[in-house]
């Protein structure tokens, strides 16, 4: 079964459906150019979020340290 017709130097497919089976070149160097883009641009966000988040939570393990210090030296001392 012959899905393509010969016309002249251009193949055309009669089922374009089976014709087309993947994605060109173009489309995939264009799409991870675009994945690195985004991913370049959010990349240093999410870097500053972490440290923040980081040296957020070691501020509440301090606090909450001297927090038991002084509760436990309040119990001891009456």
């Amino acid at each position: 079964m012959d899905y393509n017709k010969d016309s002249g130097d251009e193949t055309r497919c009669v089922l374009k459906s089976l014709c087309k089976k993947g994605f060109t070149l173009a489309e995939v160097l264009i799409t991870l150019a675009i994945i690195g883009i985004v991913a370049a641009l959010s990349i240093p966000s999410v870097i500053s979020n972490t440290q923040q988040q980081e040296f957020k939570t070691g501020l509440r393990k301090a606090v909450s340290v001297l927090n038991s210090a002084i509760t436990m030296n309040m119990a001891m001392e009456g």
